[in-house]
């Protein structure tokens, strides 16, 4: 719930009074009202396991994913092995969390590096990944699919005006360069 996505949603969600909201954090505090944190190590597999069960949700929506520094692409290729512990083991737990709790609705995101970028109707396509971040995010989605009750988000790019403890995005990206008073080239190959 710290992360950029993740603010967003618990801001939307907790302005509604039939919600009853549980965050989890890693690092950063968000100060976000009337919402609930926990402190949460997503490497520490038991004590995701104790808070779901303490929590008790109805639903989950998981946004963690492996980021150092801008890139979660650039970060996975360099560490595999610690991109797939966090893209991938939660998940296992969250499933089986689930499969003990069908009545749980499980939300993941993923993302859209699932595919490989040379086909048009993205929908439709399907994901052949050309790195470490899109193949840890396919594996965690088929892990998913043996749930009854979830649903799979793939966002492209998501941008805004990230918190300071936020990683950038490509908004930032080019607001830095052009204060800077550099030239930025624009992407050719993006919608």
């Amino acid at each position: 719930g710290s992360g950029f996505i993740g603010t967003k949603i618990v801001e939307k969600l907790q302005s509604n009074p039939q919600y009853e909201i549980t965050s989890t954090y890693h690092t950063h505090l968000p100060h976000i009202k009337n919402s609930r944190w926990l402190k949460l190590d997503i490497n520490n597999l038991q004590q995701l396991r104790e808070t779901l069960e303490n929590a008790s949700p109805n639903m989950i929506i998981n946004l963690v994913t492996y980021s150092q520094g801008a890139s979660h692409v650039d970060a996975c290729e360099k560490n595999p092995k610690e991109c797939s512990l966090v893209n991938i083991s939660p998940t296992t737990v969250i499933t089986a969390y689930c499969q003990k709790n069908p009545e749980v609705k499980y939300i993941f995101f993923s993302s859209i590096q699932v595919f490989s970028g040379n086909q048009k109707n993205k929908e439709n396509n399907f994901p052949q990944p050309k790195n470490v971040y899109g193949h840890t995010k396919l594996q965690a989605e088929k892990i998913i699919t043996k749930l009854s009750n979830y649903a799979i988000v793939r966002p492209c790019v998501v941008f805004g005006i990230p918190l300071q403890f936020q990683h950038g995005n490509i908004f930032n990206h080019i607001y830095k360069t052009l204060r800077q008073e550099k030239e930025f080239t624009a992407y050719t190959d993006m919608i």
